[in-house]
């Protein structure tokens, strides 16, 4: 589910971004065009007036969101709640401290504009920014709990789509009216309803956090917080005053329009930047895992590969920049928009190093080592600010760039590092910075050259429509790529870094698969997948494919011995031995630890069974009950096997062992089938015959009742360790079902066992669909008529009540399991 919402925040995020960005362009040149390039620099003037004032926010955003990833995945809803409160009362105070900073600052705005204020009504515009400022904290906090679902996909849906609105309506507004007041009204406008529809959004979403609008988090809570606070502020001063007073030296000491023309150029580095940290953050979502494990020469190892993919990233965002630059301004805007090499050689230096710097914060953040550089960013922004200051002097724009550089150079280039070595590598700490300073010199000279030779070889392309300049673009990449291959190929890390993208690719593309079954198998996995669920192509393709998936299995269990055989021949003899009155659930994190809907789940199963044994195995308690193969334990642990296939191999472990009950986590029982099941030795949850499944309903995994040497569980037992020993990719999720249905047909002993059980339970799956609805006592008895065990799914957003404040049937169970 993680990996999921990621691609999807990925790829929202990347078009959105893509799309924006030609309509930010033209609505710039519609702004020239109409107006004035001065009336670029007023928008960037007062974005970063207004971005420095928010430096009063002091990162609470980011410790309030890190704050409530736990009770997210807790589903600790009173604890959200009480965030959330905090939150809104943290950005009230932060709109008022906006709110009075920005209105003190008001009579000085003549002095950040070098020759005074020109721009007629500019206190106006200043003014309406002020209000579009202060507005986005009194709502955007209610966004921090889509975020910290990993759902942001669905805000950054709902920004985008009005920021279009809002383009082609100052577009239209301008040629109409060029009016800038108007221009400016349309993006408050669009701003305010954008933050307010996601609000509402939240608020639908997660209805619990508008029933208690007063609760606070408890002292330790706030304890907490604050410490997290307290830690970010410096990083948010600190970044605050190094992006942000550049835009504002050049107002003050150069004027407006230089502003303008800059705002350009930023705006293409930013949304370049962007792009580079939706590819990394594919790459980056494990590191938090790497520095729990403490494994020292694993996290270098890790490191140095994302090193190398940011130099490669990085660099090539450096090389078509200095190729594109220029063409791409003097198209949009004109010659008279275009800065000189030496600025721009300057603002790709910038780029280039801050670029460079993602990958150690990375680590920095997600390792906790962030509190060992808090004053570096205080130090680095002062640094900036005096240097600035005294080079603009001489240097004008170039010199407020070489100041941010130069800044950079004394502080972040060699502290950054420093800390990442020292307090997260730690090991051989010394030796391996200076070696990160000697690649970095190189890898500098590098794009250096590689940037010059593809300008001296993309030179000659013309630049005279958008035709040729995206010629020019295509040529460049070329040519880089070649050059690049050409230095890099003999480096270790990139031939890490190439290994590791080519597993990517083969998982994404599943060649791995198609080694192992067969392509014909691949191949029909991807065709099923072409055609919708529920339409009939869909189904005859699958039923190929599940032929094809048969006889794999047929021809890989038919060399193989397992107990089933042994198992039969000893019920012949004596029978099977009773059962233990024990019931097996399964939850590798301690149980305290799981969502709610899991724990509903067990206290019925408690509770339906009070006269048997109920034993949550989990990561600390499993060698306790079972011995399972090194090899099981060591492919979780590498990630090569799945949870799902891994508690396959333990129920039937256990069962064959010690027979029993086996209730996966998330089965709920609304009463006892303890009744039912008395008669039979052998129990499973039938519900009546359905090709649609690989089991045809025959049989259930997620319940199942056996006694001790059960011959179907111990044959399932061994056929499965002797897959996991025998391959590395998983053949079909219900590989389980494969297997009985395999043994179910070879079998006559296991096959009697399976069709000695009645129909039972067949609406055992009608429940999940009502978990959401008002709670109606009729509706439930009927669906637990022919019923009394219900297959459950926790991956979910349930509500315990609905928007108009009415129980759910969630809501209900969690109120029936409470009060036994």
């Amino acid at each position: 589910m993680r990996t999921k919402s990621s691609l999807i925040n990925m790829a929202v995020n990347v078009f959105g971004q893509f799309f924006n960005l030609i309509l930010a362009f033209a609505g710039r040149s519609m702004l020239v065009r109409y107006l004035s390039v001065d009336y670029l620099g007023v928008n960037g003037l007062l974005s970063n007036i207004f971005n420095v004032l928010s430096v009063t926010e002091l990162g609470i955003g980011t410790a309030m969101l890190y704050g409530m990833y736990k009770p997210v995945a807790d589903q600790d809803e009173q604890k959200i709640t009480r965030l959330l409160n905090m939150y809104r009362r943290l950005y009230r105070l932060v709109a008022a401290g906006v709110a009075a900073a920005g209105i003190v600052l008001l009579p000085f705005l003549g002095y950040f504009i070098k020759g005074g204020t020109q721009i007629a009504h500019i206190r106006l515009y200043y003014v309406l920014y002020l209000l579009q400022t202060v507005s986005s904290y009194l709502l955007t906090y209610r966004a921090s709990i889509i975020f910290a679902h990993q759902k942001q996909y669905i805000s950054n849906f709902v920004t985008y789509i009005f920021t279009v609105v809002r383009y082609l309506l100052q577009i239209i507004l301008l040629a109409a009216t060029k009016n800038y007041s108007l221009y400016l009204l349309v993006q408050i406008i669009c701003n305010v309803l954008s933050n307010w529809v996601i609000a509402r959004q939240a608020g639908k979403m997660y209805p619990y956090i508008d029933k208690d609008k007063h609760s606070l988090p408890t002292k330790e809570e706030k304890r907490k917080l604050y410490k997290n606070i307290g830690a970010m502020s410096m990083h948010k001063i600190g970044a605050v005053c190094v992006y942000n007073t550049d835009s504002l030296l050049m107002s003050a000491f150069v004027g407006l329009r230089s502003v303008g023309i800059y705002s350009n150029y930023r705006l293409i580095l930013s949304s370049v930047s962007l792009f580079f940290q939706q590819i990394f953050a594919s790459f980056t979502a494990s590191v938090g895992n790497l520095g729990a494990s403490e494994k020292s020469g694993k996290i270098y190892e890790v490191y140095r590969i994302l090193y190398m993919a940011s130099f490669l990233c990085y660099g090539y965002g450096v090389a078509m920049m200095a190729l594109l630059f220029r063409p791409f301004i003097t198209l949009t805007f004109g010659k008279e928009y275009v800065f000189g090499p030496f600025v721009v050689c300057l603002i790709l230096m910038d780029f280039y190093f801050g670029g460079m710097r993602q990958v150690i914060m990375c680590f920095r953040d997600t390792m906790g080592v962030f509190w060992y550089d808090r004053y570096k960013p205080v130090l680095e922004a002062a640094i900036n600010l005096v240097l600035s200051i005294i080079l603009v002097q001489k240097y004008e724009i170039a010199g407020i760039l070489m100041g941010t550089v130069l800044s950079f150079l004394f502080t972040s280039f060699w502290v950054e590092p420093y800390v990442f070595f020292k307090y997260a590598v730690k090991e051989g700490y010394r030796k391996k910075l200076k070696r990160f300073f000697g690649q970095y010199f190189l890898n500098f000279v590098i794009i250096a050259a590689v940037t010059a030779a593809v300008l001296l070889i993309c030179s000659p392309v013309p630049e005279t429509n958008f035709f040729w300049f995206l010629i020019k673009g295509i040529a460049g990449t070329i040519c880089y790529f070649l050059l690049m291959t050409a230095v890099s190929w003999k480096r270790e890390d990139a031939r890490k870094l190439m290994s590791a993208v080519c597993g990517r690719l083969s998982d994404l593309l599943k060649l791995n698969y198609g080694k192992a079954f067969g392509y014909k198998l691949l191949g029909l996995r991807f065709l099923c997948r072409l055609f919708p669920s529920k339409s009939s192509v869909r189904y005859s393709m699958e039923m190929k494919r599940r032929k094809a998936v048969k006889e794999w299995i047929s021809a890989f269990c038919g060399s193989m011995e397992y107990g089933g055989a042994s198992i039969k021949d000893e019920k012949g003899k004596g029978g099977l031995k009773p059962e233990e009155k024990r019931v097996w659930c399964f939850w590798w994190q301690k149980p305290e630890h799981a969502p709610e809907l899991v724990k509903i789940c067990f206290r019925s199963l408690k509770e339906q069974f009070p006269e048997r044994e109920a034993v949550i195995i989990t990561e600390e308690n499993i060698r306790n009950y079972i011995k399972l193969p090194d090899f099981v334990y060591q492919k979780l642990g590498e990630g090569k096997i799945s949870f799902a296939f891994f508690s396959d191999i333990l129920r039937m472990s256990l069962l064959a062992e010690y027979g029993g009950i086996w209730c996966d986590a998330t089965i709920y029982l609304m009463d006892s089938p303890e009744e039912e099941m008395r008669n039979y030795e052998f129990y499973t949850v039938k519900g009546r015959r359905d090709k649609t499944y690989v089991s045809e309903n025959r049989w259930s995994g997620f319940f199942i009742k056996a006694p001790k040497g059960c011959p179907l569980c111990a044959a399932c037992r061994d056929l499965l360790c002797a897959y996991c020993r025998s391959q590395e990719e998983l053949i079909d999720y219900f590989l389980i079902d494969y297997l009985i249905d395999f043994l179910y047909e070879n079998d006559e002993a296991i096959r009697s066992l399976i069709d000695s059980v009645p129909v039972n339970n067949p609406g055992c799956h009608e429940l999940q669909g009502l978990l959401n609805m008002p709670f109606s006592e009729s509706a439930v008895r009927q669906t637990a008529e022919e019923s009394c065990i219900f297959k459950l799914n926790y991956r979910g957003e349930f509500q315990k009540e609905t928007v108009h404040h009415e129980k759910t049937v969630y809501g209900w169970l969690a109120e029936r399991t409470a009060d036994k």
